[in-house]
């Protein structure tokens, strides 16, 4: 998920980093993770872009935390 994730925003804006939450046990996602993008702009477009969006056969629900 993570390439695929990374793949799709960096076509958009600047990514910093991606971090996926995966299980201990299973190894596979736990269906959500982090993203810093290079500034608030790029976080608000990656998020007006993604909310709500069907990737992966997950819904997509996109939350902004600034620092």
């Amino acid at each position: 998920m993570k390439p695929n994730l990374e793949n799709y925003l960096q076509s958009m804006v600047k990514v910093v980093s991606v971090k996926i939450i995966m299980d201990r046990e299973t190894g596979r996602s736990k269906g959500y993770g982090f993203v810093e993008m290079a500034d608030d702009e790029a976080g608000d477009k990656a998020i007006a872009a993604l909310n709500e969006v069907d990737m992966d056969w997950k819904n997509s629900f996109c939350v902004s935390s600034s620092s």
